[in-house]
This record gives C-alpha cells, sequence and structure tokens, in this order.
C-alpha cells in the first residue's frame, strides 16, 4: 500500500522540484541581466577621451588672468584638444595641482588624454613667453661688439611662434618678406608716416622708425601725455604730430592765450572736450592730427603728442 502511495506521490514531487528548479534559473538570469545592464549604463556614463598625449599638432590656448582650469574644458573639446569637456573635468579634479595653474598662453597638442592636457597645463615648459619689445629694439639681428649677435623683433617674433609641432610658425624671412613688399596702409602705418615708408622701396627696415615712436621720442623730452602740458606745446608750434583717442570727451578748461588745457567736472569746465580743442590749437600750427582706435593709442589721457622740438 505504501508503495502504491509513494509511486502517486513521486510525479507531484518531481514537478514542485522542476518548477524549483525552473524559478531559480529563471531568477539568476534576471540577476545576470541586471548586472550587465548596470555595467553598461556606468560605461556609457564614463567621459570618452583620447589615448596618448596627442597628435603632435600644436595648438596654442590662453588661461586668462582670473581664470581657473577648469573654464578651459568647453573651448579644449571645441577644438578637438580634448575628446570631451566631461573627461577634462574628470581629470582636473583628480590632479591635485589643478588649482595652481597660471596665467599665460600654453602650447597643447590636438587629441591629448584629458590627464595628459591637465599635466601640460602645468608643466612651464609648455608656458609661451611674452615677447616684449623694448624701445629702441632693431627690426633684423644685430651684430654687436666682440661679435655677439643681438636678436631684432623678427628674430624674436619667430622665436616665440616657430616651436616644435607648431602649425603657426612665422619665420624672421617671412616678417622680412611682408614688411618690405606689403603697402604700408595695409600695414597699418599711420597717414603721417606712409610717404617716409615708401620713399625706402623694398627695404625690410623702413617700418624701423615707427616702432614704439612715441616711446623714443619721450624719453628724449620730444613726446607728452599730459593734456597740460600739450595745450602749451599746440599753441607754441612745437606739436608735430598729435594722438587723439577716439570717441573720446574730456570736458576741462580751456585759456588759449596761455595755452591752458585743463580737465574739469562739467559744472566747473568751459569746454565740452578738451581733446576737440588740441586738435584745433595743432592743426592751426601746421600740425598734424590723428584719430587712434583706444586699443592703439600709447597712453591713457586720451591724447600723446610728438614734439617738433
Amino acid at each position: 500500500m505504501n508503495q502504491i502511495r509513494n509511486r502517486r506521490m513521486e510525479p507531484v514531487y518531481v514537478k514542485r522540484r522542476q518548477r524549483f528548479i525552473a524559478v531559480t534559473i529563471a531568477s539568476l538570469i534576471l540577476i545576470i541581466g541586471a548586472i550587465i545592464y548596470i555595467g553598461v549604463a556606468t560605461s556609457n556614463r564614463t567621459p570618452h577621451d583620447y589615448e596618448g598625449s596627442g597628435n603632435g599638432v600644436v595648438q596654442l590656448v590662453e588661461i586668462p588672468e582670473g581664470s581657473s582650469i577648469s573654464e578651459l574644458g568647453p573651448e579644449l573639446e571645441e577644438r578637438d584638444i580634448v575628446a570631451t569637456n566631461s573627461a577634462f573635468q574628470t581629470a582636473a579634479s583628480n590632479n591635485p595641482n589643478a588649482g595652481s595653474v597660471q596665467p599665460g598662453f600654453y602650447r597643447l597638442q590636438e587629441q591629448m588624454n584629458a590627464a595628459a592636457a591637465v599635466s601640460a597645463l602645468l608643466d612651464p615648459d609648455n608656458q609661451v613667453d611674452l615677447l616684449d619689445i623694448h624701445g629702441g629694439a632693431t627690426l633684423m639681428d644685430v651684430t654687436v661688439v666682440g661679435g655677439n649677435t643681438r636678436a631684432g623683433i623678427y628674430s624674436q617674433i619667430a622665436v616665440v611662434t616657430c616651436t616644435e609641432g607648431s602649425a603657426n610658425c612665422i619665420t624672421a624671412e617671412d616678417l622680412q618678406q611682408v614688411a618690405s613688399t606689403v603697402s604700408p596702409a595695409e600695414l597699418g602705418v599711420p597717414d603721417w608716416a606712409i610717404a617716409a615708408v615708401e620713399a625706402r622701396g623694398t627695404d625690410p627696415k623702413r617700418l624701423e622708425g615707427l616702432i614704439n615712436q612715441f616711446g623714443t621720442s619721450h624719453g628724449k623730452g620730444l613726446a607728452s601725455d599730459q593734456l597740460e602740458e600739450i595745450g602749451q606745446a599746440a599753441v607754441q608750434g612745437r606739436v608735430a604730430t598729435l594722438l587723439v583717442e577716439a570717441e573720446r570727451q574730456i570736458p576741462g578748461r580751456v585759456d588759449k592765450a596761455e595755452g591752458k588745457a585743463t580737465p574739469a567736472e562739467d559744472e566747473a569746465a568751459t569746454t565740452p572736450d578738451l581733446l576737440d580743442e588740441l586738435t584745433i590749437w595743432t592743426l592751426e600750427q601746421g600740425g598734424e592730427v590723428i584719430v587712434v582706435p583706444l586699443e592703439r593709442m600709447p597712453t591713457q589721457s586720451g591724447a600723446a603728442a610728438i614734439y617738433r622740438f
């Protein structure tokens, strides 16, 4: 009798066991699927990044004064220096020295690994030296006493631009060619100097006298940016060239008889614009007046005068 009962129960037990195994397998499949999904989702959130330290094509990037390294990310992505801004931000946050980056211009290669880009910005060797042209500098190289060569402005520009891998190299020869053949007006030579430049033909040094002319004259006492001094010199006929800042007005008090031109508050002013008065006085004495954009003015006073004597 027991044997009969056991035989009847055996299929039920087998079915229950099979059902348990099926549920277990289904649960394992769900768990494995969830793990795969989470892994794929996580990998998709990992920022895309380039491998290596770049493709050899050098780009020049600037970190302005007061900016942080993280603000550079969108520009680097747009210029294909890094693959994504997010990868660059991650690399910057992982570098403990990222906050110590210095403002200036840096050489970076295209298609850099984000971490390599951050490291390059922290490497002083990648920072571009600013070109400081002193008054009295010559355009061409000069051999000085003892046989040494003093680099001219053309050579200094070439040194800064022609670094290894640079796509923006400008050689001294290129600069000489442009300076000697392109029209003075196209090069930005002021009207009063065009005739003198053209008279020197295709001499690559024909622009030399225009480099920092105001600064050179100022050092000899033959220039001023003080409105009071310019006023006196203008009525005396000593102003050869007056540079006036475009779109600027300076109210003040004037006395032409004494050559006085003094800035003043609106309520105390006798003229709405001292620069107009100085312009008239200079033209009346046979001087030349040049209106100069703000970014090209050599002074901040609104005017600069170069004297005849």
